[in-house]
C-alpha cells in the first residue's frame, strides 16, 4: 500500500463495501458478455 490511491482501491475492490464495484454493479457488462455468473473478486486473508 505504498501507492496513493492503494486505498481507495482496496475500499473499491473489497466484495462487502457499501459503495464497491460489486455493490454497484460495475462488471456485470463485462462479466455477461463472457457468461460469468460470479464476481472474480474475492476477500483474501
Amino acid at each position: 500500500m505504498d501507492q496513493a490511491l492503494a486505498r481507495l482501491a482496496f475500499y473499491l475492490l473489497e466484495p462487502t463495501s457499501d459503495d464497491g464495484a460489486v455493490t454497484w454493479n460495475y462488471l456485470d457488462n463485462v462479466l455477461a458478455t463472457e457468461g460469468v455468473t460470479t464476481y472474480p473478486i474475492l476477500r483474501k486473508r
